[in-house]
């Protein structure tokens, strides 16, 4: 078994809660006031937005790729993995683009992976499905 940490970016996770927090001041401004309901919402959010920023990795198992991101996980065959693709540059990513690739996998599903150490990463893949092609 073996870990990847995932590529963290303060920039975004502030960004992300940020807008949070300023959608509430603007409903404040607004005259809607603060209600139970919408402060829920908003501690759930930015709960949320950290709980994914702390817990994610990638981590390899036997011959399974197990991504977690926060409360969600996927499992992906290693076998069924066709290609991985560089991500393109973004202005929404920022720097993160950088460290994107692309998991094109059963022929037509894709999934994004930000490892920080991304030639490990693919030459750990490549050792178990050395077919996997990169782009």
């Amino acid at each position: 078994m073996k870990t990847f940490e995932h590529k963290k970016d303060v920039v975004s996770m502030f960004g992300l809660i940020g807008i949070i927090l300023i959608i509430n001041l603007l409903r404040y401004i607004n005259g809607y006031g603060f209600s139970i309901p919408i402060i829920v919402l908003t501690v759930f959010l930015t709960f949320m937005v950290v709980w994914m920023w702390v817990v994610s990795s990638y981590t390899i198992e036997n011959q399974t790729l197990i991504i977690k991101n926060g409360p969600f996980s996927q499992k992906i065959d290693i076998n069924e993995i066709d290609k991985i693709k560089n991500g393109l540059p973004s202005i929404f990513k920022g720097k993160m683009s950088s460290y994107q690739l692309i998991l094109i996998y059963k022929k037509n599903k894709k999934t994004n992976v930000y490892p920080v150490d991304k030639q490990d990463f693919i030459a750990t893949l490549k050792k178990i499905n050395a077919k996997i092609k990169v782009e």
